[in-house]
């Protein structure tokens, strides 16, 4: 797995659309210094074209859905998210001591990381 791509909140909303043109990069995450504000996938990008949104002049943070849930790396559940078979990646090392990245990208992909999360954060059976 590679590292993660992080843009500064005020880079151009462009650059994070160029860098979701690469291959195997599914997001961005956007930061403030060392603290993680959002995060860019392409339908964020397609959302702001919509919208009409200038990509020259926007800020990534502009663009970035900040509704991120971070999870603490040393915490139980990244162990059992882990124990579960969902790939999870610690981002203490891109400043973020709360973040983890998460590969989830088809729909399937997703409903499974949401019901495995569900399951540990209800104390229920894992896998």
């Amino acid at each position: 797995m590679s590292d993660p791509l992080v843009l500064q909140a005020n880079a151009k909303a462009r650059e994070a659309a160029e860098l979701l043109t690469h291959p195997n990069v599914s997001s961005v995450l956007v930061a403030d210094g060392e603290k993680l504000v959002g995060c860019i996938g392409a339908e964020n990008i397609v959302a702001a074209v919509a919208k009409r949104v200038d990509m020259e002049t926007a800020t990534a943070k502009e663009v970035a859905d900040a509704d991120v849930v971070t999870i603490s790396p040393d915490m139980p559940p990244t162990g059992a998210l882990l124990g579960e078979g969902a790939i999870v990646r610690p981002l203490s090392g891109f400043g973020s001591d709360t973040a983890i990245r998460v590969t989830a990208g088809t729909p399937e992909e997703n409903a499974f990381f949401a019901d495995a999360l569900a399951r540990i954060r209800t104390g229920g059976p894992t896998s």
